[in-house]
């Protein structure tokens, strides 16, 4: 399913065939204007994009919310241009950084 948002990003979410469960959520801009809800207590988008900006020098230049399968956890990872393209990985039930690289 996707979505174009009003500041011209775009915001797609996939859902599992078998039984609906989400399990992605990604998007190309920095810019989050949905309507934000805080789902299977994971901590919502505009506290993760400020973790993610805090621990990292740079602009967040896309985003996706995904369940990490083999580590059975979510995470929002966040693609950061500074002086080379850095992603930050950032629990989303825990609010920990897990990694910058």
């Amino acid at each position: 399913m996707g979505r174009i948002t009003s500041s011209g990003g775009e915001l797609k979410i996939k859902y599992r065939a078998d039984d609906g469960t989400m399990v992605e959520t990604k998007g190309n801009s920095s810019l989050f204007d949905c309507v934000e809800k805080s789902v299977m207590n994971l901590i919502n988008y505009s506290v993760a994009i400020t973790i993610a900006i805090n621990s990292s020098i740079g602009k967040a230049l896309g985003w996706k919310l995904e369940k990490e399968e083999s580590k059975n956890r979510w995470e929002y990872r966040f693609h950061i241009w500074s002086d080379k393209n850095w992603v930050a990985r950032i629990s989303a039930p825990s609010r920990v950084v897990l990694r910058i690289a």
